[in-house]
């Protein structure tokens, strides 16, 4: 009878120490499935971290690209079918003359400079008194265009003194009798060998005073 008795407590004990290695096998794929749950959950935030910072810095690209870049230097003239333009009505003559209301426009060509021309001034219509009469004589002037940078100069030439074939002589003249700029023009556009002027606005017609 106690022989059973004492067998009882010992079989009570094995049953617990068992139930307890059962139940500590059984918590532990519990802890590791936690454990990869977490490290699951952390690799997703750090993936979702760099995904952000990826997106921000494409977006701060994109910003970057889409400021307006420095511009390059302007163009010196303005393009030539935006100065002679359909509008305008061509002379053709001794010079092209381009003529849109009171505008008038003339195109020179590389060879049309330096080159004198000889106009001869008289009245186109008189008054009817003081003898001043349509086709009376004005002047006789020698004139030519000289490129001068940005500018085309309209000068008259000095026709009373001349030295030909006296070199010194001549240097002479040229610094004592130089050429008068009647007007100055400047270059509105360039194409190829050929500027192209407004005479119809004068700079000293521009001027104040």
């Amino acid at each position: 009878m106690y022989r059973r008795l004492g067998l009882l407590p010992a079989f009570c004990f094995l049953v617990v120490t068992a139930g307890n290695a059962l139940a500590s096998d059984l918590s532990q794929p519990r802890t590791v499935s936690f454990e990869a749950d977490s490290a699951a959950s952390d690799s997703a935030k750090t993936g979702e971290k760099k995904q952000k910072k990826e997106r921000e810095y494409a977006a701060y690209l994109h910003r970057k690209l889409d400021r307006p870049q420095p511009r390059g230097p302007e163009p010196k003239y303005k393009p030539w079918n935006k100065v002679v333009t359909g509008e305008h009505k061509k002379h053709e003559g001794l010079l092209t003359v381009y003529t849109k209301q009171e505008e008038m426009l003339l195109v020179l060509s590389k060879d049309q400079l330096d080159k004198p021309y000889l106009a001869i001034l008289s009245l186109s219509q008189g008054i009817g008194s003081d003898f001043v009469y349509g086709g009376l004589p004005v002047d006789d002037v020698m004139f030519d265009f000289h490129r001068d940078e940005d500018h085309i100069q309209m000068r008259r030439l000095s026709t009373n003194f001349r030295a030909p074939g006296n070199e010194p002589l001549e240097r002479t003249i040229a610094l004592t009798f130089s050429n008068s700029i009647l007007e100055s023009f400047p270059i509105k556009s360039e194409k190829d060998d050929m500027v192209v002027i407004d005479v119809a606005t004068s700079s000293c017609r521009t001027s104040p005073g």
